[in-house]
């Protein structure tokens, strides 16, 4: 029972960390695109592909700082680092609106942005592990369901609070002032999460090698050993969890012995050798990449949810505190949905169907993402309409029904991808869906911001002179290939598990 107290008692530590994070997100991140366009004066183009470049290189790093804390940091010290980078850009951020650093504010925003990356990068690869971890130290492995429930309960309630705060206490911010208020909130999460320090479990020691380590020596030694023909495979222990396979023979390179070879076992050690396992873990994780593809064009919707559709509703007739409310149907659907389906999904279906069932979960988040970019171009067309007509005064309330898609496509297409993963690669990797996802996420970002400058020909300096409906036609049509592209990829996957 004391173990299982000082767990609760670390784990509202972290959650007030989590619930800072929240705080700051919804108050700064999220219209950071606005802020752009209205104190920097930057066209939409311009200020839609800052913003996307920016979240690109959060979810990339993210995957460096999950290796980073996983062989050489550990996880607290990689969230309390990070932390204090993210406060270091909300005080750069804060003093780039200033007149005194009006010489030097471009500058200052630049460095901001991207300490403010590496800060949500640690949020990112290692908060959530690290509160886990809290649950982890009382339970058993066989008991980790009970720790990821727990883990999910305390970051939800965090994270909507965080929401909810934002909404009742900033109603009409101004800029200056609302940056100063997310670096003091920042500070003082920071505070509190350093005040649990003597609560807190953490990993009595640091792997030696990460899973992430094993990937990148698989490729390498493929690389150094593609000159080698047919010779026979190296398993340190014939025992081995995972049997050879036909897919991604080049890798298989990695694990053969040279017939000059020395010691089997110190070649290994030196990092010259791999083992079958290592190899067949590396393959599995190739064999997510088709899906991972159809993920590049739902980032192109979910990107231009979480910047165009902002900068719609700064544009029709409401509140901030609507637009924040928005955001907050937004969260409260995307949770809500994750667990419906996960409940139905372990009370209803069998274990043998799982997989199947996963992967028709990403599809319904496809399909949602399908309706999003249509109705957000049936709706765009209609202020557009409207601004001829009777001055823009379209309500801000007929966004309710994009921003309800996005929420839906993010429940069951980002938390289906991450539970698939669980399903489909080895048990040394399934901690690791959360990172991968984030990396897919961020090459989309990436993807993002290059077809808004292709698209160039639709954007104007400002949003009434643009013509984001077409963009959102194009994105709807893409959405349609996309769907079916899964339809197909997920047949094969489904086939060749068989």
């Amino acid at each position: 029972m004391a173990v299982d107290r000082q767990s609760w008692v670390a784990a509202r530590w972290v959650t007030g960390l989590v619930f800072g994070h929240s705080v700051v997100e919804h108050a700064a991140m999220v219209v950071l695109m606005t802020y752009l366009m209205a104190e920097w004066k930057e066209d939409l183009q311009k200020s839609a592909a800052t913003v996307n470049i920016n979240q690109g290189l959060t979810s990339v790093i993210t995957l460096a700082f999950a290796h980073l804390a996983d062989t050489y940091v550990g996880c607290f010290k990689m969230v309390f680092f990070s932390t204090i980078s993210y406060v270091i850009g909300l005080s750069l951020l804060c003093l780039s609106t200033l007149k005194l650093f009006r010489h030097t504010k471009v500058c200052l925003f630049y460095i901001a942005l991207a300490m403010i990356a590496m800060g949500r990068a640690g949020r990112n690869s290692t908060l959530k592990p690290f509160l886990a971890y809290q649950f982890r130290a009382k339970y058993q492995e066989d008991d980790d369901d009970r720790v990821q429930s727990r883990t999910k309960v305390c970051w939800s309630f965090a994270w909507q609070m965080g929401i909810l705060v934002t909404y009742f206490t900033l109603p009409n911010p101004h800029w200056p002032q609302t940056l100063e208020l997310s670096t003091y909130v920042m500070l003082i999460a920071l505070a509190i999460f350093s005040l649990g320090m003597p609560f807190y479990h953490c990993p009595a020691t640091i792997e030696a090698q990460s899973p992430l380590t094993t990937v990148f020596k698989v490729f390498k030694v493929a690389i150094l050993r593609r000159h080698l023909n047919v010779y026979p495979l190296h398993e340190s222990n014939r025992s081995f969890t995972l049997l050879q396979t036909n897919q991604f023979r080049w890798l298989d390179k990695a694990a053969m012995l040279k017939a000059s070879s020395i010691n089997p076992v110190e070649e290994e050690k030196m990092g010259r050798l791999c083992t079958i396992t290592q190899v067949e873990e590396t393959k599995l994780i190739l064999e997510m990449v088709p899906i991972w593809m159809a993920f590049l064009v739902y980032v192109l919707v979910k990107s231009t949810g979480e910047n165009f559709f902002i900068e719609q509703a700064t544009k029709m007739n409401g509140c901030n505190k609507t637009i924040l409310a928005l955001s907050l149907i937004k969260s409260f659907l995307n949770l809500a949905i994750s667990w419906f389906y996960e409940s139905i999904q372990e009370n209803r279906i069998g274990e043998t169907h799982k997989r199947k069932a996963t992967l028709v979960r990403i599809g319904l988040g496809m399909l949602s993402s399908l309706c999003c970019c249509t109705i957000a171009w049936r709706v765009e067309t209609r202020r557009l309409s409207s601004l001829d007509t009777n001055n823009g005064s379209m309500n801000i309330m007929w966004l309710v029904p994009q921003f309800c898609c996005l929420g839906l496509m993010e429940g069951l297409a980002e938390d289906g991808i991450e539970m698939f993963f669980y399903f489909h690669v080895s048990k040394r990797m399934v901690g690791y869906g959360k990172v991968f996802t984030d990396f897919v996420i961020g090459m989309g970002n990436f993807v993002s911001a290059v077809t808004i400058y292709a698209s160039r020909k639709w954007f104007r300096y400002t949003l009434n002179n643009s013509r984001l409906d077409k963009y959102y036609r194009m994105l709807a049509i893409l959405s349609y290939v996309n769907l079916w592209y899964h339809f197909y990829v997920s047949r094969k996957m489904l086939n060749k598990g068989n």
